[in-house]
């Protein structure tokens, strides 16, 4: 999905805001397969990225 589409006005400083303010990990999501304890996975999942949250939420913009 296109989120941003880059034209010749965009400069570094609007992708910086951009990225600050809807990239976190409040929506991902992860795949761990092998033998694992679960537990210890999620506990350190939750230590690494339970606090990085986007600035705020987005909304998918319809395809035109």
């Amino acid at each position: 999905h296109t989120v941003l589409v880059l034209s010749g006005g965009t400069r570094r400083d609007d992708l910086v805001r951009f990225h600050s303010q809807f990239y976190g990990a409040n929506n991902a999501e992860i795949a761990i397969v092998g033998d694992f304890d679960a537990d210890a996975v999620r506990a350190l999942l939750t230590e690494l990225f339970g606090d990085w949250k986007s600035a705020q939420s987005y909304t998918r913009v319809p395809e035109p």
